[in-house]
């Protein structure tokens, strides 16, 4: 499935909370082993705080009664000085995010930077995986429509029983739907639905889609050509799940 194609707009309210990139590929054993000084260089000065966490994976026993070895991994953390922008490094995934989306240039930008520093620093023989992410948070408060019904807003069929008006929105605490669908070039996850504030009350509207390859790809140039169709759809996924009016109350311009 495809949703229709739309015109590629920039919102002066933007409602995007997080984007995410990640690539997947086969485990780096030297990444387990040492810390990632090269890549760090590579990185240049566009990346100067660094933090690491540890994952751990545990192990279900066998019939014996007994388990393999706990399964630890770091994570390193490459952020810019605004921290707007954060490069993840890991054994077997890299990752950009930022919580400042502007436009797809400049996050591609980021995504580049930090396939050279991997390219640059270890041999990866393919990615895996291949995933974007877009994480829209719908604050109608920011947007002057706190008034404005979510049935004005969202399409109907995305809003469940939140679009049902025998049922009060008060009495809604939590709702939310998740599709997987195939598109033309793997799957989008699309998870969406009510949002509670951070002060306990007040009701946000969640878009989160989240698009997948999972077969295994050698070349960046494809990479970054299926990343392109993600980020259009991306854009076709959400203005298929809003209405003129909430489209027009975060004021779009031409791209």
């Amino acid at each position: 499935m495809n949703f229709t194609e739309e015109p590629r707009v920039v919102y002066e309210r933007n409602p995007l909370a997080e984007v995410v990139c990640q690539l997947r590929f086969p485990r780096l054993l030297e990444l387990d082993d040492s810390v990632p000084a090269n890549f760090q260089k590579s990185l240049g000065r566009s990346y100067p705080s660094v933090e690491s966490r540890q994952t751990v994976t545990f192990h279900i026993g066998n019939e014996e009664g007994t388990a393999p070895p706990t399964s630890r991994r770091v994570i390193y953390d490459f952020s810019d000085r605004d921290r707007q922008y954060t490069i993840s490094l890991c054994s077997d995934f890299l990752a950009v995010k930022t919580v400042r989306y502007t436009r797809w240039e400049t996050f591609l930008s980021h995504i580049q930077c930090a396939i050279s520093a991997l390219r640059s620093s270890y041999d990866v023989p393919f990615y895996s995986r291949l995933g974007l992410r877009y994480v829209n948070i719908i604050k109608r408060a920011d947007l002057g429509i706190s008034d404005v019904p979510w049935t004005d807003l969202i399409r109907g069929s995305a809003l469940g029983l939140l679009g049902d008006g025998d049922i009060p929105i008060d009495s809604i605490i939590e709702q939310s739907s998740a599709t997987v669908l195939s598109i033309g070039n793997g799957r989008v996850a699309i998870r969406s639905g009510i949002n509670i504030a951070d002060d306990g009350t007040t009701k946000n509207y969640v878009v989160d889609s989240d698009f997948f390859f999972d077969s295994p790809m050698e070349k960046d140039e494809d990479a970054y050509r299926l990343l392109a169709y993600y980020n259009g759809a991306a854009r076709n996924a959400f203005r298929w799940h809003i209405k003129p009016r909430l489209h027009d109350a975060m004021e779009p311009r031409d791209a």
